[in-house]
């Protein structure tokens, strides 16, 4: 009975420490995507000199957050790095900020797959953005975005 009792202990403990373990890792796993959000929103927000658009340091910049595995990647940052560049400074020119809020972050059960809601607000324009980001030698990577 003793025996018993032992190995129930035993594996209630090792349930607990597997079922702790796995919540820190979806704890880990969240705060890693919301940050390279953040920096990604940040990188885009911060598209404002031309002399970085002439030397490619936005594309390389936003390659880093990109999925290197898709093809158009790099034609991607190009539209992405003209696309933010002519909105901030449009918005420059308007005495106006460009915010990015994250409205909804919805991680796939396996944890490798999310859905992020965004508004981008500029002036009195709302603009309500799906991004997909995956996740790609264990670092985050945003796949596609459209409007919802």
């Amino acid at each position: 009975m003793r025996k018993a009792a032992a190995v129930f202990i035993s594996l209630a403990v090792i349930c607990q420490l597997f079922l702790w373990g796995c919540g820190r890792s979806d704890a880990d796993n969240q705060n890693q995507l919301n940050s390279r959000i953040v920096e990604y929103h940040n990188v885009l927000l911060n598209i404002t000199e031309k002399e970085k658009i002439d030397n490619n340091t936005y594309i390389a910049r936003l390659l880093e957050y990109l999925d290197p595995l898709k093809q158009e990647a790099t034609y991607r940052a190009i539209f992405l790095q003209n696309q933010w560049f002519r909105q901030n400074l449009d918005a420059r020119e308007r005495n106006q900020q460009i915010e990015i809020v994250v409205d909804k972050v919805l991680i796939s059960d396996d944890g490798e797959n999310a859905l992020v809601n965004v508004t981008v607000i500029h002036g009195s324009e709302r603009n309500m953005l799906t991004e997909k980001w995956v996740k790609v030698d264990k670092k985050w990577r945003r796949t596609v975005e459209y409007p919802y």
